[in-house]
């Protein structure tokens, strides 16, 4: 092999390495952008609190929602959320769209999870919150459950707040924040 030939593989090497450089560089931005629509927060004695009591829920993450972006991104067919400190890639279809051009509009959001082949995902939205089921399915029969909980008050500010967790994490007999909003099969 002469050096012409050995030039010219390096420069392919190199430039089929920056394309697939690249596409990972898209690929996590991309992410990284899907996964703004919920933010886990604290909550301290210094914000006005009007949450609804939750006290059957042993373990849940507080959060806030950008329910305008989960709209944009779950129109898009894809979602990227956090549910118990770890990632999942959603699928989602719009469903039906209700009060079409008046508002406040809410969209719904049927879909599953990447990876889980008996999983199901269900959202509904509005430009005021966002409220959902993360169904695994099959064997791992785990169910997250995203509602809203009520409002904060930070530095004059007005932030909606919701709860995730699981469905194992309730414990009978206790106050669910919204016991009315169960959604069934």
């Amino acid at each position: 092999m002469n050096y012409k030939q050995i030039i010219v593989i390096c420069f392919v090497l190199v430039f089929i390495s920056l394309i697939v450089v690249s596409e990972k560089a898209v690929e996590s931005s991309n992410e990284t952008s899907q996964n703004v629509h919920f933010e886990k927060i604290e909550i301290n004695e210094d914000d006005g609190i009007n949450l609804q009591r939750f006290d059957s829920i042993t373990k849940y993450d507080i959060v806030t929602v950008d329910p305008v972006a989960f709209i944009k991104d779950a129109d898009s067919g894809k979602i990227t959320i956090e549910l118990s400190g770890k990632e999942y890639k959603l699928e989602l279809e719009p469903g039906i769209l209700m009060n079409e051009g008046s508002k406040p509009e809410i969209y719904t959001y049927n879909g599953n999870v990447v990876g889980y082949s008996e999983s199901k995902a269900r959202f509904t939205a509005s430009e005021a919150g966002v409220i959902g089921r993360v169904d695994f399915g099959g064997i791992l029969n785990i169910k997250y459950i995203i509602e809203q909980a009520g409002e904060i008050r930070r530095n004059g500010e007005k932030i909606e707040i919701n709860v995730i967790y699981r469905s194992g994490d309730v414990e009978p007999g206790g106050t669910l924040p919204s016991s009315d909003d169960e959604v069934s099969d």
